[in-house]
Protein backbone atom coordinates (compact mmCIF):
# COMPACT_ATOMS: atom_id res chain seq x y z
CA UNK A 1 0.00 0.00 0.00
CA UNK A 2 1.45 3.65 -0.87
CA UNK A 3 2.52 5.09 1.65
CA UNK A 4 0.73 8.40 3.09
CA UNK A 5 1.22 11.91 4.44
CA UNK A 6 -0.26 11.52 8.44
CA UNK A 7 -0.52 14.50 10.48
CA UNK A 8 1.80 14.45 13.07
CA UNK A 9 -1.34 15.11 15.74
CA UNK A 10 -3.24 12.29 14.57
CA UNK A 11 -3.78 9.71 17.84
CA UNK A 12 -1.97 6.10 16.62
CA UNK A 13 -3.87 3.47 18.02
CA UNK A 14 -2.73 0.16 18.99
CA UNK A 15 -3.05 -2.84 16.35
CA UNK A 16 -5.79 -5.27 17.35
CA UNK A 17 -7.50 -3.11 19.02
CA UNK A 18 -11.30 -3.22 18.73
CA UNK A 19 -13.47 -0.15 17.58
CA UNK A 20 -17.22 -1.04 18.82
CA UNK A 21 -20.84 -0.17 17.58
CA UNK A 22 -19.42 3.30 16.29
CA UNK A 23 -21.60 5.29 14.04
CA UNK A 24 -20.78 7.36 10.82
CA UNK A 25 -20.98 8.28 6.99
CA UNK A 26 -18.58 5.97 4.07
CA UNK A 27 -17.49 7.86 1.22
CA UNK A 28 -15.15 7.24 -1.52
CA UNK A 29 -11.35 8.54 -1.70
CA UNK A 30 -9.18 7.53 -4.55
CA UNK A 31 -9.04 3.86 -4.27
CA UNK A 32 -10.23 4.17 -0.81
CA UNK A 33 -13.79 3.87 0.88
CA UNK A 34 -13.30 5.86 4.01
CA UNK A 35 -15.42 5.39 7.23
CA UNK A 36 -15.93 8.87 9.26
CA UNK A 37 -17.54 8.48 12.62
CA UNK A 38 -20.40 10.61 13.83
CA UNK A 39 -20.52 9.65 16.97
CA UNK A 40 -16.86 9.98 18.90
CA UNK A 41 -14.68 12.61 17.98
CA UNK A 42 -11.37 11.25 19.57
CA UNK A 43 -11.62 8.93 15.68
CA UNK A 44 -10.05 9.93 13.20
CA UNK A 45 -11.88 8.93 9.42
CA UNK A 46 -10.25 5.86 8.70
CA UNK A 47 -9.64 3.49 5.51
CA UNK A 48 -11.64 0.32 5.40
CA UNK A 49 -10.05 -2.80 4.74
CA UNK A 50 -11.97 -4.36 1.81
CA UNK A 51 -13.49 -7.10 2.52
CA UNK A 52 -17.37 -8.56 2.22
CA UNK A 53 -18.82 -6.76 4.78
CA UNK A 54 -17.13 -3.58 2.96
CA UNK A 55 -18.79 -4.75 -0.09
CA UNK A 56 -22.09 -4.75 1.34
CA UNK A 57 -21.64 -1.66 2.93
CA UNK A 58 -20.93 0.06 -0.67
CA UNK A 59 -23.87 -2.43 -1.89
CA UNK A 60 -25.95 -0.25 0.67
CA UNK A 61 -24.72 3.25 -0.10
CA UNK A 62 -25.00 2.89 -3.88
CA UNK A 63 -28.82 1.81 -3.66
CA UNK A 64 -30.03 4.22 -1.31
CA UNK A 65 -32.04 7.46 -2.25
CA UNK A 66 -31.33 9.05 0.97
CA UNK A 67 -28.43 9.78 2.77
CA UNK A 68 -26.87 6.45 4.88
CA UNK A 69 -25.03 6.10 7.95
CA UNK A 70 -23.63 2.66 9.50
CA UNK A 71 -22.87 1.44 12.74
CA UNK A 72 -19.44 -0.63 12.65
CA UNK A 73 -17.68 -2.68 15.01
CA UNK A 74 -14.49 -3.55 13.62
CA UNK A 75 -10.72 -4.57 13.78
CA UNK A 76 -8.10 -1.37 13.78
CA UNK A 77 -4.38 -2.44 11.53
CA UNK A 78 -1.32 -0.26 11.91
CA UNK A 79 0.72 0.53 8.98
CA UNK A 80 3.57 2.89 8.14
CA UNK A 81 1.96 5.35 11.05
CA UNK A 82 -1.89 4.99 10.31
CA UNK A 83 -4.58 3.35 11.69
CA UNK A 84 -7.18 1.16 9.14
CA UNK A 85 -10.25 -0.10 9.74
CA UNK A 86 -11.48 -3.74 8.88
CA UNK A 87 -15.03 -4.12 9.46
CA UNK A 88 -16.09 -7.13 11.48
CA UNK A 89 -20.16 -6.13 11.34
CA UNK A 90 -21.85 -3.34 9.51
CA UNK A 91 -25.66 -2.23 10.76
CA UNK A 92 -27.28 0.67 8.82
CA UNK A 93 -27.79 2.88 11.33
CA UNK A 94 -31.85 4.25 12.18
CA UNK A 95 -32.62 7.79 13.65
CA UNK A 96 -31.13 11.56 14.03
CA UNK A 97 -27.53 11.38 12.99
CA UNK A 98 -27.32 12.56 16.85
CA UNK A 99 -28.51 9.87 18.47
CA UNK A 100 -25.38 7.42 19.46
CA UNK A 101 -25.35 4.37 18.26
CA UNK A 102 -26.60 1.07 20.65
CA UNK A 103 -23.84 -1.05 21.48
CA UNK A 104 -25.79 -3.72 23.95
CA UNK A 105 -25.80 -6.56 21.49
CA UNK A 106 -22.21 -5.51 19.87
CA UNK A 107 -20.17 -8.66 19.54
CA UNK A 108 -16.84 -9.45 21.83
CA UNK A 109 -13.42 -7.54 21.54
CA UNK A 110 -11.64 -9.20 18.44
CA UNK A 111 -9.16 -11.65 19.76
CA UNK A 112 -5.40 -10.83 19.29
CA UNK A 113 -3.13 -14.11 17.85
CA UNK A 114 -0.10 -13.51 19.98
CA UNK A 115 3.66 -13.50 18.92
CA UNK A 116 4.44 -17.16 18.76
CA UNK A 117 1.17 -18.20 18.08
CA UNK A 118 1.12 -21.85 16.33
CA UNK A 119 -0.75 -22.58 12.98
CA UNK A 120 -3.39 -24.28 15.31
CA UNK A 121 -3.39 -20.98 17.43
CA UNK A 122 -4.22 -18.88 14.06
CA UNK A 123 -6.71 -20.89 13.09
CA UNK A 124 -8.74 -20.83 16.16
CA UNK A 125 -8.06 -17.01 16.57
CA UNK A 126 -10.04 -16.69 12.59
CA UNK A 127 -12.78 -19.31 13.63
CA UNK A 128 -13.63 -17.32 16.41
CA UNK A 129 -13.83 -14.03 14.45
CA UNK A 130 -16.40 -15.51 11.56
CA UNK A 131 -19.59 -13.36 11.85
CA UNK A 132 -23.06 -15.70 13.18
CA UNK A 133 -25.28 -13.47 11.02
CA UNK A 134 -25.73 -11.65 7.70
CA UNK A 135 -25.49 -7.96 8.81
CA UNK A 136 -27.18 -6.13 6.07
CA UNK A 137 -30.08 -6.62 4.51
CA UNK A 138 -28.39 -6.76 0.98
CA UNK A 139 -26.93 -10.09 0.10
CA UNK A 140 -24.53 -11.26 -2.64
CA UNK A 141 -26.92 -12.30 -5.71
CA UNK A 142 -25.94 -16.03 -8.03
CA UNK A 143 -25.08 -13.08 -11.11
CA UNK A 144 -22.69 -11.38 -8.25
CA UNK A 145 -20.56 -14.62 -7.07
CA UNK A 146 -20.74 -15.78 -11.39
CA UNK A 147 -18.89 -12.71 -12.16
CA UNK A 148 -16.59 -12.91 -9.11
CA UNK A 149 -15.44 -15.77 -10.18
CA UNK A 150 -14.55 -14.99 -13.73
CA UNK A 151 -12.24 -12.44 -12.56
CA UNK A 152 -9.54 -11.53 -14.58
CA UNK A 153 -6.40 -13.16 -12.41
CA UNK A 154 -8.16 -15.80 -10.42
CA UNK A 155 -9.13 -18.49 -12.73
CA UNK A 156 -11.16 -20.46 -10.54
CA UNK A 157 -9.31 -19.90 -7.71
CA UNK A 158 -11.32 -17.39 -5.73
CA UNK A 159 -11.55 -17.86 -2.25
CA UNK A 160 -14.77 -16.58 0.14
CA UNK A 161 -14.18 -14.13 2.53
CA UNK A 162 -13.31 -15.43 6.35
CA UNK A 163 -11.08 -18.51 4.38
CA UNK A 164 -8.02 -19.24 6.23
CA UNK A 165 -4.68 -19.72 4.29
CA UNK A 166 -2.03 -21.59 6.94
CA UNK A 167 1.58 -21.86 6.15
CA UNK A 168 1.48 -20.84 2.62
CA UNK A 169 5.19 -20.43 1.43
CA UNK A 170 6.00 -17.22 -1.02
CA UNK A 171 7.21 -14.09 -2.10
CA UNK A 172 6.66 -9.81 -0.91
CA UNK A 173 6.45 -8.68 -4.68
CA UNK A 174 5.37 -4.82 -4.93
CA UNK A 175 2.61 -4.23 -7.51
CA UNK A 176 1.36 -1.22 -8.18
CA UNK A 177 0.49 0.18 -4.73
CA UNK A 178 0.02 -2.87 -2.77
CA UNK A 179 2.25 -5.29 -1.51
CA UNK A 180 1.25 -8.67 -3.00
CA UNK A 181 2.44 -12.05 -1.35
CA UNK A 182 3.03 -14.55 -4.81
CA UNK A 183 2.72 -18.31 -3.40
CA UNK A 184 5.52 -20.86 -4.33
CA UNK A 185 3.09 -23.04 -5.83
CA UNK A 186 4.17 -26.57 -6.29
CA UNK A 187 1.69 -26.96 -9.26
CA UNK A 188 3.37 -24.92 -11.96
CA UNK A 189 0.11 -25.54 -14.17
CA UNK A 190 -2.29 -24.07 -11.71
CA UNK A 191 -0.71 -21.69 -9.82
CA UNK A 192 -2.35 -19.95 -6.67
CA UNK A 193 -3.17 -16.06 -7.71
CA UNK A 194 -1.34 -13.40 -5.85
CA UNK A 195 -2.83 -11.92 -2.98
CA UNK A 196 -2.73 -8.25 -2.22
CA UNK A 197 -1.71 -7.77 1.17
CA UNK A 198 -3.91 -5.65 3.75
CA UNK A 199 -1.90 -3.30 5.63
CA UNK A 200 -1.05 -4.51 9.14
CA UNK A 201 2.23 -4.33 11.18
CA UNK A 202 2.93 -7.88 10.19
CA UNK A 203 3.07 -6.80 6.33
CA UNK A 204 5.60 -3.93 7.80
CA UNK A 205 7.73 -6.08 9.14
CA UNK A 206 7.90 -8.24 5.85
CA UNK A 207 9.02 -4.88 4.00
CA UNK A 208 11.63 -4.23 6.94
CA UNK A 209 13.06 -7.50 6.52
CA UNK A 210 13.24 -7.90 2.71
CA UNK A 211 14.21 -3.86 1.66
CA UNK A 212 14.56 -4.93 -1.99
CA UNK A 213 11.85 -6.67 -2.16
CA UNK A 214 11.71 -10.20 -3.18
CA UNK A 215 11.86 -11.58 0.72
CA UNK A 216 10.22 -15.19 0.95
CA UNK A 217 8.19 -16.42 3.69
CA UNK A 218 5.87 -18.50 5.57
CA UNK A 219 2.44 -17.47 5.82
CA UNK A 220 -0.57 -17.81 7.91
CA UNK A 221 -3.93 -15.29 7.69
CA UNK A 222 -7.35 -14.55 6.93
CA UNK A 223 -8.34 -14.29 3.30
CA UNK A 224 -10.90 -11.37 2.40
CA UNK A 225 -12.99 -10.83 -0.68
CA UNK A 226 -14.01 -7.69 -2.01
CA UNK A 227 -15.04 -6.57 -5.67
CA UNK A 228 -14.07 -10.04 -6.99
CA UNK A 229 -10.41 -10.03 -5.17
CA UNK A 230 -9.04 -11.58 -2.77
CA UNK A 231 -6.86 -10.19 0.02
CA UNK A 232 -5.20 -11.24 2.40
CA UNK A 233 -4.63 -10.37 6.63
CA UNK A 234 -1.57 -11.52 7.78
CA UNK A 235 -1.68 -12.85 10.90
CA UNK A 236 1.92 -14.93 11.52
CA UNK A 237 4.68 -14.26 8.86
CA UNK A 238 8.05 -15.90 9.28
CA UNK A 239 11.22 -15.34 7.16
CA UNK A 240 12.17 -18.51 5.60
CA UNK A 241 16.39 -19.07 5.69
CA UNK A 242 17.91 -20.59 2.26
CA UNK A 243 20.00 -23.15 3.98
CA UNK A 244 20.98 -24.68 0.63
CA UNK A 245 21.39 -27.79 -0.40
CA UNK A 246 22.08 -30.22 3.36
CA UNK A 247 21.82 -33.46 1.27
CA UNK A 248 25.58 -32.98 -0.43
Amino acid sequence: VAANTIPSNRLLLPEGLSVVGRTGRLSSEGQWWIFAFDDDTSLPPMKLLPNANLELMVGTLRGASVPVRFTVTGELTVFEGENFLLPRTALRAAGDANRPAQTGDAPPSTPRVPPGATAEDVLATMQALQPKEAILPLGATASDEKDRSRSAGYSGSFMSDGSPLMNRVGRLVRQGSWWTFVSDSNRPEQPDPPLRLLPNQGVELMVRESPRGGGVFIVSGEVTSFDGENYLLTRVATRRVDTGNLRK
